[in-house]
């Protein structure tokens, strides 16, 4: 409605790559054919830019969508689809009633501010905390409800991707996924960061990763594989570091003929003071940086 003569144009992201199409609107109508591999988030708006505003979110699987645009804003504009955007839709509505209770708590936060009511900002920062909580117990609970929906597997690689929510989350989640979704992009891409991330956690396996010696020789943590490794992170301009080095040297020493033995990763960008301190504090075991 009120595009007649105008230009639509749809974008997608695939394989961090943002694909754009556009279709002229004739007679109040439009209609984009399009090919993808599989379902997948797609986006109007206005003129060509991907990051253009406004724009109108929407998730396409095998069946033909009708959206209906109303207006410059697209504000009030709806798509009808398949199953994923009924999902998706669900899920919005879910996001949209935590957006709300968020501004409402911003709002009463700085009134409480400017009248000095401490106890009150107080009881507020508690509510948000809650909020945050109910976010991310949101959000696991609609995948375990969606098990096969592209949008469950959506939201564990994007929304469960945010650095500030423990990846402990996105490890469940991904476990309430249905096996027939291993192969879906957002699931590879999921299991491949939290791969990543739980080689850094206790518990898991390290990260392997292959660094040189100061003779340039390249070595791996696999190369260990078989004994207790402590993984030394140090410098030589770290005085803790320093003053930590002989209880690590007595620790080598004492169980270095049971299978124990030291890997000293360097933060030095000085290579010569590097060496050096290796040699002062006789640190005996190989060094990479």
């Amino acid at each position: 409605r009120n595009f007649s003569g105008k230009v639509i144009y749809v974008h997608h992201k695939w394989k961090d790559k943002t694909v754009t199409d556009s279709a002229k609107v004739n007679n109040g109508k439009f209609l984009f054919n399009l090919k993808a591999v599989e379902p997948n988030m797609y986006w109007f708006t206005l003129n060509s830019e991907p990051n253009a505003q406004p724009s109108y979110f929407f998730f396409t699987d095998n069946t033909t969508i009708k959206a209906t645009l109303i207006s410059d804003s697209l504000n009030y504009s709806f798509v009808e689809g398949g199953q994923n955007q009924k999902d998706y839709q669900e899920y919005k509505q879910m996001i949209n009633t935590l957006v709300i209770q968020q501004q409402k708590m911003q709002a009463d936060y700085g009134a409480a501010s400017q009248s000095g009511n401490g106890a009150a900002m107080q009881a507020i920062q508690q509510d948000f905390q809650n909020l945050n909580m109910r976010y991310v117990s949101d959000l696991k609970e609609f995948v375990k409800k969606h098990p096969k929906s592209e949008m469950s597997c959506y939201i564990i690689a994007i929304d469960f991707s945010n650095e500030n929510i423990p990846i402990e989350n996105m490890l469940e989640a991904l476990g309430n996924i249905d096996p027939s979704m291993a192969k879906n992009s957002y699931v590879v891409s999921a299991n491949k960061k939290a791969d990543a991330i739980k080689g850094t956690m206790v518990g898991y396996p390290a990260n392997n990763f292959t660094q040189n010696t100061p003779e340039g020789k390249p070595v791996k943590l696999s190369d260990y594989k078989g004994k207790y490794v402590l993984i030394d992170f140090w410098a030589s301009w770290c005085k803790p570091c320093r003053m930590e080095n002989p209880n690590v040297v007595s620790a080598f020493n004492r169980f270095k003929d049971k299978g124990f033995t030291v890997l000293g990763v360097s933060m030095d960008s000085n290579k010569e003071a590097w060496v050096n301190a290796i040699r002062a504090d006789n640190l005996t075991w190989q060094h990479v940086s």
